[in-house]
C-alpha cells in the first residue's frame, strides 16, 4: 500500500504539468463546495463518502493502491460512553 500523502504529492506533481488545471486544497467539503463544483463542471479528488452526496454530482470509486490513516480523537476527559468506546477500541486493536 502507498502512503496516501505519498499519493498526494505524486497526483499534485502530475496534474501542475496539465494546462488549465488549477489545485485548490479544501479544508473540508461542505455543501458550498459541492455547489459551486456542480456550477462551474469542476472535479473534485476525495475520499468516498458515498453514492448521493449532492443532486448535481456524480461519484465514480477509484480502486487505487492507497491507506489513508484514521483515528478517534476525543477530549482529555470523556464521557462515560466514550470511555467506554475508546477501552472497547483498544481492547479489539
Amino acid at each position: 500500500m502507498v502512503n496516501c500523502s505519498l499519493l498526494w504529492v505524486g497526483f499534485t506533481l502530475l496534474v501542475s504539468k496539465v494546462p488549465g488545471v488549477t489545485l485548490i486544497d479544501m479544508e473540508q467539503y461542505t455543501f458550498e463546495e459541492f455547489n459551486t463544483c456542480a456550477a462551474n463542471g469542476d472535479l473534485i479528488v476525495a475520499r468516498t463518502f458515498g453514492t448521493d452526496i449532492h443532486p448535481m454530482i456524480r461519484t465514480m470509486p477509484v480502486e487505487w493502491n492507497v491507506t489513508i490513516g484514521y483515528g478517534l480523537f476525543y477530549p482529555i476527559n470523556p464521557s462515560e460512553a466514550v470511555r467506554l468506546f475508546v477501552d472497547a477500541m483498544t481492547a479489539v486493536r
